[in-house]
C-alpha cells in the first residue's frame, strides 16, 4: 500500500509540480493502513506504528512549511530557481531524507513495517516476508544513491517484481495458517505429500523472492550490485553478503523437517498461480 501511495503521489507531483499536493496525497493514502492497524490486539504495536507514520510526515511538513515561509509558494518550477542559505538547505535535505527513510523504510527505522505486517491483521510467519521486503527496499535505496544509469534503472525492477512476489506469498501463508492453525514454521513440513500443487507454487515464489536467475528480481539486484561496485566496493560487498544471507534464510524456509500433515481443504490459489506467470513474464521482458 505504501509503495502504491508513493508512486501515485509521485505521478501527481510530476503532473502538477507542487510539493504540498504531493504531501497531501501521500498522507491521505496512509489512512487505509491506519484503519487496518486499528484491528490489532496489541496497543503498544499500534502506538509504535502510528508514531512512525506521524514522525515521517512531520519531517516533510516542517520542510514544506519552511519553504513556504521563505518563498510563498510550493511550485517546483519556482523553487528550482530559488536560493536557500547553506544551513537551511542542509535542514531541508535532512528533513526530506528522514521522512522518506521512514516511509520506505530504510534501516534502522524499518521496525514499524515488520510490526505492521504482523498486526494488520495477520500471523507471525509473515514477519519473515516483511524482513525480505525491507531487504529489497534497501537494495533499491543503494541503487538510487549510486547515481548512475545502472543503479537507477535497476532500482525500478525490484519494486515491480516485489509487488508481484509479495502479492502471491502473503496469500500462500494465509492458506497455510487456515489449515495448520499454528504460528511455528517447523510445523509446515510434509507439504509436498499433502499439498503438492501448493508446494510447487510456494517453492517457485520463494525462489523468486531469493532473486534466483530466471526470476524478475534477479535482474534488478544484479544491476544494483554492478552500480554499487562502481561507486563503493565496501557497500557493494556488504550488499552482496546480504543477498547470500537472504538465500540462507529462505532456503531454511523451503527445507523444513517433516512435521504435522493435515488433509488440505478445498481452497484455491488461482491468484498466486497468476502472479507466478506474471513474474516469469516480467523476467522475460526485462531480459529483452
Amino acid at each position: 500500500m505504501i509503495d502504491w501511495s508513493v508512486r501515485f503521489s509521485y505521478y501527481v507531483f510530476v503532473l502538477f509540480y507542487d510539493i504540498s499536493l504531493f504531501f497531501v496525497i501521500l498522507t491521505t493514502f496512509l489512512i487505509p493502513i491506519c484503519i487496518l492497524l486499528g484491528w490489532s490486539d496489541k496497543e503498544r504495536s499500534r502506538q509504535h506504528i502510528s508514531f512512525s507514520f506521524i514522525l515521517g510526515s512531520v519531517f516533510m511538513l516542517l520542510a514544506i512549511l519552511l519553504i513556504l515561509l521563505q518563498t510563498d509558494t510550493t511550485d517546483l518550477q519556482i523553487l528550482l530557481t530559488t536560493e536557500f542559505s547553506e544551513r537551511r538547505y542542509i535542514f531541508l535535505r535532512i528533513a526530506f531524507f528522514a521522512s522518506f527513510a521512514i516511509k520506505v523504510p530504510m534501516v534502522p527505522v524499518h521496525i514499524w513495517l515488520l510490526e505492521a505486517h504482523v498486526e494488520a491483521p495477520t500471523i507471525d510467519r509473515k514477519k519473515i516476508i516483511a524482513y525480505s521486503s525491507v531487504a529489497h527496499k534497501n537494495f533499491v535505496t543503494i541503487g538510487m544513491f549510486s547515481l548512475n544509469i545502472q543503479g537507477i534503472g535497476g532500482s525500478i525492477l525490484p519494486i515491480l517484481s516485489q509487488r508481484v512476489v509479495s502479492s502471491a506469498l502473503f496469500p500462500c501463508v494465509g492458506v497455510l495458517y487456515d489449515r495448520y492453525k499454528t504460528r511455528l514454521v517447523r510445523y509446515y513440513g510434509g507439504l509436498v505429500s499433502t499439498m503438492p500443487n501448493f508446494s510447487l507454487i510456494f517453492f517457485f515464489f520463494t525462489l523468486a523472492n531469493m532473486s534466483l536467475p530466471g526470476t524478475s528480481s534477479f535482474i534488478g539486484e544484479f544491476l544494483i550490485l554492478v552500480a554499487a561496485f562502481q561507486r563503493n566496493s565496501l557497500v557493494a560487498t556488504l550488499a552482496a553478503l546480504g543477498m547470500i544471507n537472504k538465500r540462507f534464510i529462505w532456503g531454511n524456509e523451503i527445507d523444513q523437517p517433516l512435521g504435522v500433515a493435515f488433509e488440505p481443504a478445498g481452497q484455491k490459489w488461482d491468484g498466486a498461480l497468476g502472479c507466478g506467470l506474471l513474474c516469469h513474464l516480467q523476467a522475460i521482458e526485462y531480459s529483452i
